[in-house]
């Protein structure tokens, strides 16, 4: 299973039960990020993975609010909405953390964190050239 796929679904299950926010992926450039929604923005990361034929895949969720309430309802909310989220063709996404990563331009910020067992399917050495080009990897 690839991270892309796996980030889609968290996405579209938020998307699903939390109309009020913002969701996207976290922005490629951080540093550069300027909250643009005027209640909260919830943002699907990619954090590392480890393991081997059934890997955890660690995935956060920042929530990005301007008040210190209304990042606390969000993060319960984020919580409710995707602990025990089976992910088709892996396990259930699993609450492990959350951390608050403080207040920065006039931004509260905290990070949930979910791990997933998924599968990484072998590819045959025959098909590895067509799965290279789906990648969009020459």
């Amino acid at each position: 299973m690839l991270i892309k796929d796996i980030k889609a679904a968290i996405r579209d299950r938020l998307r699903d039960r939390i109309t009020s926010a913002s969701i996207m992926d976290y922005p490629d450039q951080p540093d550069t990020y300027a909250m643009r929604h005027a209640t909260a923005e919830l943002l699907v990361h990619y954090l590392e993975s480890e393991g081997g034929r059934n890997r955890r895949v660690s995935m956060g969720v920042v929530v990005v609010t301007h008040t210190q309430p209304v990042n606390d309802r969000y993060l319960a909310a984020v919580l409710a909405v995707l602990n025990g989220f089976r992910i088709g063709g892996a396990h259930a996404l699993e609450y492990i953390e959350d951390t608050n990563l403080g207040y920065e331009a006039n931004t509260w910020k905290t990070m949930v964190k979910f791990t997933v067992a998924a599968p990484v399917p072998p590819v045959p050495e025959s098909g590895l050239t067509d799965y290279l080009h789906k990648l969009g990897v020459t």
